[in-house]
């Protein structure tokens, strides 16, 4: 996918370029043939040493305090960083997230900085830009929406959820909660019954186990709802955080069937609704279900209408679960 959050340690990343981000006076040393290196500046070098032979100098502000023009130089270290990797025929980049551990900085407001720049850039550009966080205590997003999200994924995952296994089940209505959660068989029963009505979701199978007689494919509805849309095949990859040659695939072969992540991803970047997006999941061989975390996380930001596909992937990245896109 063109922009990917990972967990890695950046000197081991197999991309084109890495980033360094370093301080005014290393940069110094490096830029003695250019005239004038600022803060925000990017400069590439070539060590043999790493596996990664081009490394991407950078300087980030140091501000006592953040400003707005902390915040402008911020985005320019992106913004300058892939411009000369694009300007070097570099095809991958892999950057540190810039001012991470620096506490003056929220987290979620480098983030945005991060991902608007390269949201930007990738907007009339092809490359593939990773953001690599090296230590899991990192959290990218606003413990208010990880509590709202807790709460929703809580409220509507099957195995917490009695009411689902008494529906499965065809438990009589007086099952009381107590009952359930004292006896031990009972609930080991429910469990099994439930996994065997969950198997049905199984979204590895193929499509006519879902959809019976469909008078479209996948790369059919796909492309009439684009048309629907009145959107371009571009404008509608970039949003699913797709690269062009996947979806150019999906666009040439009428039998092309994406994966889980991807077809959202369509979804997610076509702002269907929570039906539609099924009818479009459904047309790919996949439902969803409540027995997966990723797909409640995806349909709580459908509910909520917010289809920043980058704002969602932050959030899957917290609960460590794949994310929208594909490459």
């Amino acid at each position: 996918m063109p922009l990917e959050i990972i967990y890695n340690n950046l000197i081991e990343m197999n991309t084109d370029a890495i980033v360094n981000v370093t301080n005014s006076s290393e940069f110094q040393l490096e830029c003695k043939q250019i005239e004038n290196c600022l803060v925000g500046d990017a400069l590439i070098t070539v060590d043999s040493d790493f596996v990664v032979k081009n490394i991407i100098h950078t300087t980030a502000p140091t501000g006592e305090s953040v400003s707005r023009n902390d915040n402008y130089l911020l985005a320019n270290c992106y913004r300058n960083s892939l411009e000369l990797a694009f300007l070097n025929n570099l095809h991958s980049v892999a950057f540190p997230l810039i001012l991470a551990d620096n506490h003056k900085y929220p987290i979620k407001d480098v983030l945005k900085i991060a991902t608007n720049e390269i949201k930007d850039f990738l907007l009339t550009h092809e490359m593939t830009v990773y953001l690599v966080i090296p230590d899991r205590r990192i959290s990218l997003v606003d413990k208010n929406i990880i509590t709202s999200i807790k709460k929703y994924i809580k409220e509507r995952y099957c195995f917490s959820n009695t009411a689902q296994l008494k529906s499965i089940a065809k438990l009589p209505a007086h099952f009381e909660e107590n009952y359930y959660e004292t006896n031990s068989n009972v609930k080991e029963e429910l469990l099994v019954q439930y996994e065997s009505a969950a198997s049905l979701l199984d979204t590895s199978l193929p499509l006519h186990n879902y959809v019976a007689n469909t008078e479209e494919s996948f790369s059919q509805m796909l492309l009439r709802l684009i048309d629907e849309r009145n959107t371009t095949d571009v404008e509608t990859y970039k949003r699913a955080n797709i690269n062009r040659r996947l979806f150019s695939k999906i666009r040439t072969n009428v039998d092309y069937n994406p994966s889980k992540p991807t077809a959202l991803a369509f979804a997610i970047a076509l702002e269907l609704n929570l039906e539609e997006t099924k009818d479009l999941l459904a047309h790919a061989g996949y439902a969803l279900s409540h027995s997966y975390k990723f797909d409640i996380i995806v349909e709580y930001f459908i509910q909520q209408k917010n289809y920043d596909i980058y704002e969602i992937n932050e959030a899957l990245f917290a609960f460590d679960q794949q994310l929208l896109g594909g490459n």
